[in-house]
């Protein structure tokens, strides 16, 4: 036995088998088998061999005992190199491919807990702004570093996207663009670049040795990057730079009641902060809003607008969708007490508010500075909201609600945006020395501002709470709303026009005149002028000449590849593969990373098993360019294979394949047109394609004599969805 443990290799102390070193182990102990030639032992790939007879033989026997021996070796290097009392499994009986066994079966298990938690670990690293970021990346390098040593699937593309999100709202404009990065390191300099010359521009550079540089004066550390990082913090309860809510001495922080004894005063938060709200009655001196007063208006001469846009912040507003909603109601109901006093401004370009009791729904947001008509002159915005407020109009009740309503305490007066109201569909008639707000179609005012001494329209609305709300005012087709999108609304050609992928004009007017959509209704005729966003979408160039229609579905199909994007899309793809049925124009896009055969011919087998599966018809003919992405040995023995023919056009010559490159500039000018209008960024092409796909299917096609191509691929589908 001694001869035989000379033959086991023993691994230092510190690299025997513990709770957290099992994928590390598991490998050295692998290799050590293989070495030594025993490795078939652990996997179980070779077994104790059988005497023919009763007694063995003595070739027999010296077989038997080489393979003892051989599977003694292979579970002493598992036993000598761990803590068996600790393992919990007892290697005695048992052969070496049984205990190796039982101990995958209880190590892999817990190695697989052991992933998750470092994975979560990982993620639940986030970077709290003030803190030394450098300090945060190097914490998110070694979990990471943890991470993949106990043997979890973390690649540098995922670790790349942890370390965006770790990053928080406050960096959220940095990390966007740099989701689709997958290396890490590019991502980290890229984030560190931005962050150091933020600290620059704002007067507080970083250290450039990446430490405090702390010096003892008496008795107390002083740093110049400390100092940078403390001038960056915000207290989110009382909103005054340089601590956190943690060291905050107002009523309800952390350290309250404790302020040094040289202050003359008590400690007061800013008006509308989280700790104004909360602690009302803690200020020595309470603001008085004068804008909120029932009883006298407040007496400021107010200029046009005193808020003409909001700054920037780490909140888009942009996204945010004003709508009034109101309807009429028989004054016979008690309205609950809470005047509210707004002027209609045209320079406003939001609903603003600056009494916190005026919302029903509240969002606190992080404070951020919105900028007024008066040089220099600025306001804060806390939060948005619904604001719910009825108004009785000659004996009847106008319910309205301010959506997305902002907060700002600093301004001394409630403004209703006309913008807003003109944007959403509302129409404003002045006159007699009245502001009138009426729906498109006109009608009865819902809201009506009277002219005040200070040239201004007034409004005086009363407060409502949500549930004081009726039903009907909101969700009711009773109601008149001025929404952006409702199917019982008229609407005039321009919408139609971009909600159809920028679909021509005269074909949005004959589908309303045909009803080829159902409760499509248009308000006026052609528009003036062009559309920008079409001009710039849509280039023109020579047209190709025509083809010859075919009569049935799949009788031939055109397929196409677009050229190479300069951006991959969301989803990593280069290319855009069109397959465009001749008889009915319907068209599929299919987005690819590349030109190979074997992806395009991928592509094309799920679309010929979906078509014919759909249609109940067979694909006879297919035509496509020279291109080598179709004309090779694995395209010709598909086709052959199911008896489709492959017509390839004359070199040089893409007029015979005209329908597939026609349908590639309709889609491409849609999808750039579309990306102008919604202001989307280049990388969403793919998604822009694959959506002016969908859109051309559902639109009247001239091609179709009016019909659109889904109805002309699949007539059986409109039965059906008839019936329904």
């Amino acid at each position: 036995m001694a001869d035989d443990k000379e033959k086991v290799l023993i691994l230092p102390e510190n690299f025997h088998l513990t709770r957290s070193n099992w994928i590390q182990w598991k490998s050295k102990i692998l290799t050590i088998a293989e070495l030594k030639g025993v490795l078939e032992h652990l996997d179980g790939t070779t077994s104790a061999p059988v005497p023919v007879a009763d007694t063995p033989t003595p070739t027999e026997a010296k077989a038997i005992a080489k393979w003892r021996k051989d599977d003694l070796l292979a579970k002493a290097t598992c036993t000598l190199n761990m803590d068996i009392e600790s393992c919990g499994i007892e290697p005695h009986g048992k052969t070496a491919h049984e205990f190796w066994s039982a101990l995958l079966a209880v190590k892999e298990r817990r190695s697989e807990l052991a992933i998750q938690n470092a994975d979560e670990y990982l993620r639940a690293c986030k970077y709290v702004p003030g803190d030394d970021i450098h300090a945060h990346i190097e914490e998110l390098r070694r979990r990471c570093k943890a991470c993949r040593e106990i043997g979890s699937p973390l690649t540098n593309a995922c670790f790349a996207i942890v370390i965006c999100q770790s990053m928080g709202n406050t960096y959220e404009h940095i990390t966007a663009p740099l989701l689709t990065r997958t290396d890490p390191e590019e991502v980290i300099l890229t984030i560190l670049a931005v962050h150091d010359n933020a600290m620059l521009q704002s007067g507080r550079p970083q250290n450039p040795l990446g430490d405090t540089l702390t010096t003892t004066i008496a008795g107390q550390k002083t740093s110049a990057f400390m100092t940078a990082v403390k001038a960056a913090m915000i207290c989110d309860w009382c909103m005054w730079k340089g601590h956190t809510k943690e060291r905050c001495y107002c009523e309800g922080g952390g350290m309250a009641g404790q302020q040094p004894a040289h202050w003359k005063s008590q400690p007061r938060p800013k008006k509308g902060s989280p700790a104004d709200l909360a602690h009302p009655g803690g200020n020595t001196t309470p603001a008085v809003n004068t804008a909120a007063s029932a009883t006298s208006p407040p007496q400021v001469s107010l200029p046009s607008a005193a808020a003409a846009s909001a700054g920037s912040s780490t909140y888009n507003y942009d996204v945010f969708h004003n709508v009034l909603l109101a309807s009429a109601a028989p004054a016979n109901q008690a309205t609950p007490n809470g005047t509210i006093r707004a002027y209609l401004d045209s320079g406003a370009s939001h609903h603003y508010f600056t009494d916190r009791a005026y919302f029903s729904e509240y969002l606190p947001l992080k404070p951020h500075t919105g900028s007024s008509a008066k040089r220099g002159a600025d306001f804060t915005i806390i939060g948005v909201g619904c604001v719910h407020a009825e108004m009785l109009i000659k004996g009847c009740r106008s319910i309205v609600t301010f959506r997305n309503a902002l907060h700002v305490p600093d301004l001394t007066a409630n403004l209703i945006s006309l913008s807003r109201i003109d944007g959403n569909g509302g129409e404003i008639q002045i006159r007699s020395g009245e502001m009138r707000i009426v729906g498109s179609g006109g009608g009865e005012p819902m809201l009506v501002g009277k002219l005040t001494a200070n040239n201004l329209y007034e409004v005086v609305l009363t407060r409502l709470e949500r549930d004081a709300v009726p039903a009907g005012s909101i969700t009711s087709g009773g109601a008149s709303a001025f929404a952006s999108l409702t199917n019982a609304k008229a609407t005039d050609v321009h919408t139609w026009h971009r909600r159809f992928g920028h679909a021509s004009e005269p074909t949005v007017i004959e589908m309303a005149k045909s009803g080829v959509v159902t409760g499509m209704q248009l308000v006026g005729g052609m528009p003036r002028g062009k559309c920008e966003d079409c001009i710039k979408g849509k280039h023109p160039r020579a047209p190709f000449t025509s083809s010859n229609v075919e009569e049935e579905v799949l009788e031939r199909v055109y397929i196409d590849l677009t050229g190479r994007a300069r951006e991959p899309s969301m989803g990593g793809a280069y290319h855009g593969m069109t397959i465009h049925d001749g008889a009915s124009s319907y068209e599929e896009c299919e987005l690819l990373r590349t030109k190979e055969a074997s992806e395009t011919l991928e592509a094309f087998k799920a679309y010929h098993a979906r078509a014919e599966l759909q249609t109940g018809k067979k694909l006879r003919r297919i035509r496509t360019d020279n291109g080598l992405e179709f004309e090779n040995a694995l395209w010709e023995s598909y086709t052959r294979e199911h008896g489709i023919v492959h017509e390839l056009t004359t070199p040089y010559t893409p007029q015979q394949d005209g329908v597939a490159e026609r349908g590639h500039r309709t889609l491409g000018d849609h999808a750039r047109a579309m990306l102008f209008d919604a202001g989307l960024p280049v990388d969403l092409w793919g998604e822009a394609y694959r959506t002016a796909t969908y859109v051309k299917n559902l639109t009247a096609s001239a091609r179709q004599k009016g019909h659109t191509p889904y109805i002309s691929r699949s007539p059986i589908l409109l039965t059906a969805a008839d019936r329904c």
